[in-house]
């Protein structure tokens, strides 16, 4: 399941206004739309990507959010600043009783060729391919499952 964690409401446009700055986010088109959720079809799109293991939803998404935030603010082989963009997205992939859990943090990038992170925030850039996605609007950060 991919939990959506935004800063600020989203469209199906290609912008938001979040405080006054215009916030890019990937387009998409509403397949279905349910009181509590939504499904998008999300077209081709780049996304930074922070592995982060723990056992706090909550925290891995903080921890995760924080090494992304440093690469968009310039720590990468560029030393290139990006405004930020959303959604920012968590999955968590494998939960298991001893180790905790695998979360996937995302947030969505505009750069054709965006630059390399620097080595120590171990992140990858990913392109995704057009899919669909349950998604729930929100501001700030989701603190549940």
């Amino acid at each position: 399941m991919i939990l959506l964690v935004c800063y600020g409401y989203l469209s199906s446009s290609t912008s938001l206004v979040q405080s006054g700055l215009v916030v890019d986010s990937p387009q998409y088109t509403v397949v279905r739309s349910e009181p509590d959720f939504e499904i998008r079809l999300y077209g081709e799109s780049s996304w930074v990507t922070a592995l982060v293991r723990g056992n706090s939803f909550l925290n891995s998404t903080k921890s995760g959010f924080h090494r992304l935030y440093q690469y968009i603010h310039g720590a990468n082989v560029n030393s290139i600043r990006f405004t930020m963009n959303a959604p920012v997205l968590t999955s968590v992939i494998t939960p298991t009783q001893t180790n905790g859990s695998i979360y996937l943090v995302r947030t969505y990038i505009t750069a054709k060729s965006p630059p390399q992170p620097n080595p120590e925030l171990n992140l990858q850039i990913d392109q995704w391919r057009s899919q669909c996605v349950a998604c729930q609007e929100f501001s700030w950060i989701c603190k549940r499952r």
